[in-house]
């Protein structure tokens, strides 16, 4: 399986690219990251902030594969453990089903984009910077499969889901 990622974004600061690279090149290969980055709109002092995140939405609708199970990033959205986030993965795997993950630009995520997601989870209430959000995920999804496979890296309250 592999766990598509569409971030906004494709010019990062190397320590976030080096920071994924870690984290997608420990997944096992039955369960692979592929990250997607998405061109920013141009962003300027008289922008029409509405519009480019309309634009941008239009670019990540237009990029989705139509099976895919969307679970789109937003601040409000539904937080979940690393526990939950492992039962989601496995739930996955055995079904064969294809997830996206969206993480939108510094303005987050259209209503347009949101409303295609089958999903909307919050990383955190605090409202992370988009790039931190792509390593966020990686780290995560990361220890969701190393609680899986009953690998020591997660020291939360339960070795295994």
């Amino acid at each position: 399986m592999k766990i598509h990622i569409l971030a906004m974004g494709d010019r990062m600061p190397a320590w976030i690219d080096q920071g994924f690279a870690h984290y997608a090149a420990r997944m096992p290969t039955f369960c692979q990251l592929a990250l997607q980055p998405i061109p920013l709109q141009k962003r300027g002092k008289k922008a029409d902030i509405k519009a480019v995140i309309k634009r941008e939405s239009a670019q990540l609708l237009q990029a989705i594969p139509t099976a895919a199970y969307c679970v789109a990033l937003e601040r409000t959205g539904k937080q979940i453990s690393t526990e939950k986030l492992a039962e989601q993965l496995r739930h996955w795997l055995a079904s064969g089903q294809q997830p996206l993950i969206l993480i939108g630009g510094p303005e987050g995520l259209g209503t347009t984009v949101l409303h295609k997601a089958r999903e909307i989870w919050s990383l955190s209430s605090l409202t992370l910077a988009h790039p931190i959000a792509r390593l966020v995920v990686a780290e995560q999804l990361y220890r969701a499969i190393s609680i899986i496979q009953g690998l020591p890296y997660h020291r939360g309250p339960t070795w295994q889901v």
